[in-house]
């Protein structure tokens, strides 16, 4: 997004004065995503941040391209005979605008944060980053910086190390599912 249009957005979700909170901040995204990017900062206190920072507008039109989809197929009459759609078609509208409500990914970050760290056992080997809620919103969410390896170099690594990592991430999820009842699909940790 231009520097003026991410301007806009700290400033409409953080307020005029959102850079006198960071000691530094890199305008240019580390990474970006269909609806939004990501840029490092850096906190007075001196920890590096992640600040995700969503599209302008991106939630409105998730739902209007919805309506618009059902219309196409509506028009087109694609859809088999007593096949209603309408119910899925609110589930996936609901689960959209969830998608685009960073203070809902928040507190599920921080609440998954919460389930891991009472555990020893998943806590000696997984981190959470922690959301930082003074420069969080509902279209920002900041949390600490946390480097790691992606999934994808994980399988470059040697077979031992590969079975590790997997028996790890089976029993993070089996306690999702099973104990927690709770699972945080973001794995950016």
């Amino acid at each position: 997004m231009p520097r003026s249009q991410l301007e806009g957005q700290l400033v409409a979700e953080l307020g005029r004065d959102w850079e006198s909170r960071l000691a530094q901040f890199d305008a240019a995204p580390r990474a970006a995503a269909s609806i939004g990017q990501v840029h490092a900062a850096l906190l007075h206190d001196g920890r590096q941040v992640a600040m995700k920072i969503q599209y302008p507008g991106v939630a409105r039109s998730i739902e209007s391209d919805v309506d618009n989809l059902m219309r196409l197929i509506s028009i087109a009459n694609i859809l088999p005979k007593g096949m209603y759609v309408e119910s899925a078609v609110k589930v996936a509208k609901r689960e959209l605008a969830l998608e685009c409500n960073y203070t809902y990914e928040a507190a599920a970050q921080q609440r998954f944060r919460s389930l891991v760290a009472a555990d020893p056992e998943l806590a000696a080997v997984f981190y959470v980053p922690d959301v930082i809620p003074e420069l969080s919103s509902q279209q920002v969410l900041t949390t600490e910086w946390v480097n790691g390896v992606t999934i994808d170099k994980v399988a470059e690594l040697d077979q031992a190390t590969r079975d590790l990592v997997g028996s790890w991430l089976l029993r993070l999820t089996l306690k999702e599912l099973y104990e927690w009842r709770f699972m945080q699909v973001r794995r950016t940790y």
